[in-house]
């Protein structure tokens, strides 16, 4: 910091050379004054800036000449060891601004990498874009957009959350799409195992099967169907090829149909609803009412 007294007598009794001038960190100014000493001219500016410096009063002179440490003066106006607090506050404003420079590099090369990676993103699907559009003009018939199901991914989603119950309602919904997918048949299976619903995991292991699910293996070693491996219906299950028994009853002989009813009018009845279903024609129903009258 600079002192108003020790600056005019610089210019009184060295202001021939500049003194004064260097010491207020002027140096083009000491230079100049410099390069004129042998004129006599400098020491008449330096008796003027003496005469100036004296006259001023020291609020005037730091305003002017100690700028830089008003602030820090203003803060501590009784600090006597204000050199220590002026050195003090020059070095944090040299860290501050290093610091800043620092964080300007990083960021200058944050946004760069951005860059880069935004380029090269863009390199890659152009590159992807003009390969799809190779393969479309040579073979045009093979470029087949697969169509997405939603619910089977929300679905497969919630499975690896554990949440079973919602998963089973999203299949559903894939299934109200594509009534014949195989994944989302198996899927629904194995939740259903996991919630130790028998009867709907057996039925939708059998749609699977029906849709041409070959993997029986996966059935036999998967671990979420471990619990529906267990059961006593899982044997005749997987000997059947994992299907289901056919569930339309076989049709009735004529005779057991009429021996299971022993009542007479009953037999004839019912030989009137296959005579009218088309089982039996006229003579037929004739003939067997006539051996139910002897």
């Amino acid at each position: 910091m600079k002192d108003r007294t020790t600056a005019a007598l610089l210019a009184v009794f060295l202001g021939i050379f500049g003194v004064h001038r260097f010491y207020l960190k002027q140096t083009g100014w000491g230079i100049f004054l410099c390069m004129l000493f042998w004129t006599g001219i400098p020491a008449l500016v330096g008796l003027i800036d003496g005469a100036r410096f004296l006259s001023m009063d020291d609020d005037e002179f730091d305003f002017k000449y100690n700028r830089k440490h008003l602030d820090i003066r203003r803060r501590y106006p009784h600090d006597r060891d204000f050199d220590r607090r002026d050195r003090e506050y020059r070095r944090g404003y040299r860290e501050e601004r290093r610091s800043e420079r620092r964080r300007t590099r990083e960021d200058d090369r944050r946004t760069r990498e951005l860059r880069e990676q935004k380029l090269k993103e863009e390199e890659m699907h152009r590159r992807s874009h003009r390969r799809q559009e190779r393969v479309a003009r040579r073979r045009p018939e093979r470029v087949v957009r697969p169509t997405v199901n939603p619910f089977r991914r929300e679905g497969v989603k919630k499975f690896k959350d554990f949440d079973f119950t919602g998963a089973v309602a999203d299949f559903e919904k894939a299934l109200e799409i594509n009534p014949t997918d195989i994944a989302v048949h198996f899927n629904l299976a194995c939740c259903y195992s996991l919630l130790e619903n028998k009867n709907e995991a057996f039925y939708h292991l059998d749609k699977a099967a029906a849709y041409g699910f070959k993997d029986f293996t996966k059935v036999r070693e998967h671990d979420a169907l471990a619990w529906l491996r267990i059961q006593d219906e899982f044997g005749e299950f997987a000997a059947n090829n994992f299907r289901l028994p056919s569930d339309t009853p076989q049709q009735q002989s004529e005779d057991d149909l009429l021996s299971t009813q022993p009542d007479l009018l009953e037999q004839i009845k019912k030989l009137r609803v296959l005579r009218d279903k088309g089982f039996l024609t006229e003579a037929e129903f004739i003939a067997q009412k006539d051996k139910l009258s002897r």
